[in-house]
């Protein structure tokens, strides 16, 4: 008897304890990306880690997908074509997690500039590499170019998120 008493006591506690613990997982968003990929360098990872605010993780993903595009011209303009299938491969893995991460995260109602500046980034990078098409091996056009529609995707959704309607 004694025992059920303390268990009732103590409901109310373990009630407020998971309210709480609800509470700051709704209300405090950490970066929503598997930091294991392959696609981001190693102080990356650690600032999308210790980072809280998506404006300055859109700035990470902007980063990273500068590196990654200027990898993949380099890669072009010495014909290292298993380089650029890996660059690619992992721009559009990068575009499609920061996008996961915007998406979940970002504030609708005020425009970030962040992602005015990654959207903008995005469209020029895209346009850049829709011109370096051509020096690739007709081969390995169709894939690119499967790339690109993937890349544009995402930018289009970006789009979308900052005009929506």
């Amino acid at each position: 008897m004694v025992s059920g008493m303390k268990t009732k006591e103590t409901r109310p506690q373990a009630n407020r304890i998971l309210i709480t613990s609800l509470m700051v997982a709704l209300y405090c968003p950490v970066a929503t990306v598997s930091l294991a990929q392959e696609f981001l360098t190693t102080a990356e990872k650690a600032a999308l880690e210790k980072e809280k605010k998506i404006d300055n993780r859109i700035k990470v993903y902007q980063a990273a997908s500068a590196r990654l595009s200027k990898l993949m011209q380099g890669a072009l303009q010495e014909h290292d074509f298993a380089r650029l299938e890996q660059g690619s491969e992992n721009w559009v893995k990068l575009l499609s997690a920061s996008l996961e991460d915007i998406e979940e995260n970002v504030n609708r109602k005020k425009k970030s500039r962040a992602l005015i500046n990654f959207e903008i980034h995005l469209r020029r990078t895209i346009l850049d590499m829709r011109g370096f098409k051509f020096k690739l091996p007709a081969d390995q056009q169709n894939q690119f170019d499967s790339w690109l529609d993937r890349a544009e995707e995402a930018h289009k959704k970006m789009v979308g998120i900052l005009f929506p309607g």
